[in-house]
């Protein structure tokens, strides 16, 4: 609007002064006054914020992305497979890796190539948090495995003294590294440079508590069995590609103007796809042992155990109500078989369909804040890693506050937590542990 403005002959004496700094803010006061130019500022503003649909988009242009995200989702699928198929370790590695990729997309959005010329050491110190804060996180998983290690030894003080050094010293270590990178950030600190230098040292520990701290509990949902970890990543992965097929198909109403190729119709498509899957997703891997048995180490072996009794099917009355409408259509159910894994699968697909899309609305804004179609370009047809996990991290969070409050709450302290710690007795208690143990399971009739 600015050119056009300035082509008009000024209307008072003043606008003609050769001050450009004057002139302009002139200008734009006589904008602001003008109602017309208002008018066609919205109605400008208006059609730029108008979502273009997939459905309005030209045909060869849908179909093409189409086929781009087809092919790219079975790629990405075939790898997952692969990767699964490996075990539990593979798939800790696969959630660092992620993180890795998430972390170093996000953190390209506040580098100025000029500062950056400038400052020496950022790079570092961007990836040295990130591993802190990974040794940190991570470490807890490598506690309980020395704890363990610890025991399965003769118990001499001098062996549990090295295994456990690890467990011991862990918090001390991940504080001890940490105040060594904030040491030599102050040490770098260039005059001239300190506001640039303040702003990526505080969007880096957001990153790192977004992307590490957080996304760590997929990690953790891993070795609570790697059911609880595939179940919500395929809930994400199926509200996904329902979404955006009911919305190829038959979108026409836009959900939110933060991601316009969101639309009502994929978003009520997917949420009935979701709970679909949900609830026929336990039946296909209930009786696996390496898919819900949990593991509380970081060996090779493979994770086995009895199968807990969420896996196994149990019958449940149903309602009056429903027992007369199906009697009326004349047949004669009072009761169903279901595992109450299947009750705990639909209250995720809720999370999942409800909540879990706000990650993508949140990362969709934030792209929109920095004017960017996608975090990268490490997916053809998807964008970044980012781009991909935006509803994953939320998800995975959430599974593993539900698993640990509704699934588990009498499962807190596991067998291996008790005799990590019976290690770490002296001789004397490790036997005055095991005798109270014997007395109080001969009082029961248990021995």
């Amino acid at each position: 609007c600015i050119p056009a403005v300035e082509a008009r002959a000024p209307e008072h004496p003043t606008m003609a002064t050769p001050n450009a700094k004057e002139s302009t803010m002139q200008l734009r006061q006589r904008k602001a006054d003008d109602p017309n130019e208002k008018g066609n500022d919205a109605s400008q503003n208006a059609t730029a914020a108008a979502p273009k649909l997939l459905v309005n988009q030209p045909s060869s242009k849908r179909w093409k992305s189409f086929w781009v995200r087809t092919i790219a989702t079975f790629t990405m699928a075939a790898m997952f497979l692969a990767i699964l198929y490996t075990g539990h370790n593979a798939l800790a590695i696969f959630v660092v890796v992620c993180q890795a990729v998430i972390f170093r997309e996000i953190l390209r959005l506040a580098n100025e190539k000029a500062a950056e010329a400038q400052v020496q050491g950022n790079w570092f110190l961007n990836w040295y948090f990130f591993v802190v804060a990974i040794y940190f996180v991570y470490g807890r998983a490598l506690r309980s495995y020395f704890k363990t290690q610890s025991l399965k030894l003769s118990l001499a003080d001098s062996e549990i003294e090295f295994q456990t050094l690890f467990e011991r010293m862990h918090y001390f270590n991940s504080f001890s590294l940490y105040v060594v990178g904030f040491v030599i950030f102050v040490l770098l600190l260039k005059p001239g440079h300190y506001r640039y230098q303040f702003k990526h040292f505080a969007w880096t520990h957001i990153t790192v508590l977004l992307v590490v701290v957080s996304s760590s509990s997929i990690m953790l949902n891993i070795y609570h069995g790697i059911f609880w970890f595939l179940l919500p990543s395929t809930l994400i992965i199926c509200n996904d590609i329902t979404a955006y097929l009911s919305g190829f198909f038959f979108g026409k109403t836009s959900l939110t103007h933060l991601s316009p190729n969101k639309t009502w119709e994929g978003f009520i498509g997917a949420t009935i796809c979701t709970f679909i899957w949900a609830f026929f997703f336990p039946t296909f891997v209930h009786n696996i042992p390496q898919i819900v048995c949990p593991k509380y180490d970081v060996t090779v072996e493979v994770a086995s155990c009895t199968i807990d009794e969420i896996f196994r099917y149990q019958s449940y009355d149903l309602p009056a109500f429903i027992t007369v409408l199906i009697k009326i259509l004349g047949y004669q159910i009072t009761s169903v078989s279901l595992m109450p894994v299947q009750m705990h699968a639909v209250k995720l697909a809720a999370f999942a369909s409800i909540i879990a899309p706000f990650g993508g609305f949140f990362a969709s804004g934030f792209k929109r804040a920095f004017k960017v179609k996608d975090f990268g370009d490490t997916i053809p047809g998807h964008g970044g890693m980012t781009d991909r996990m935006d509803c994953q991290i939320l998800m995975g969070l959430f599974v593993y506050v539900y698993h640990y409050t509704f699934v588990i709450p009498y499962k807190a302290i596991s067998v291996t937590d008790v005799l990590g710690n019976v290690a770490l007795l002296s001789a004397s208690d490790q036997l005055e542990v095991f005798g109270r143990l014997r007395d109080a399971l001969t009082q029961r009739g248990m021995i």
